[in-house]
Parts: C-alpha cells; sequence; structure tokens
C-alpha cells in the first residue's frame, strides 16, 4: 500500500489566484468580454486601460457602498 502525499500551497498564493480569476470573471460576464478588435497597437491599449478604469470605477463604487469606512480620503 502507497502512501499518498498532499501538497499544499502557502494561503497567499490561493487568494492571489482567486482574486485574480473574479477579475476575469467580470471582465468577461459584465463587461461582454475582453476581446478587442482594433487596428493598430495604440488603440488596443487604449481599448484594455478603459476596460481596466471601468473596472477600477466598479471596485470603488462597491466597496464605498458596502464599505465606507475602508475608503478614507485626509488632504
Amino acid at each position: 500500500m502507497q502512501k499518498s502525499t498532499i501538497y499544499r500551497k502557502p494561503m497567499g498564493e490561493n487568494l492571489a489566484t482567486c482574486r485574480i480569476e473574479h477579475i476575469f470573471g467580470f471582465v468577461e460576464g459584465a463587461m461582454n468580454g475582453s476581446l478587442v478588435r482594433s487596428i493598430g497597437m495604440m488603440r488596443a491599449k487604449a481599448a484594455n486601460a478603459l476596460t481596466n478604469l471601468v473596472y477600477n470605477i466598479f471596485r470603488y463604487v462597491q466597496i464605498n457602498h458596502y464599505q465606507p469606512q475602508l475608503i478614507t480620503c485626509k488632504g
């Protein structure tokens, strides 16, 4: 009878992978995918930057709505 060895990842790696997958899931689901059809690299980069900006704004609004104490502006 052989022993089976279970390898465990550190907790930090699993958490980071989960967050990355949620970002791509949001872009695919709510923003109709991340496929960019444009002519030229500059336009493709601009489309990607706008997609990231929209995601960041969505997350800001979401965090501000559910946990406003996390967002503090002391200027």
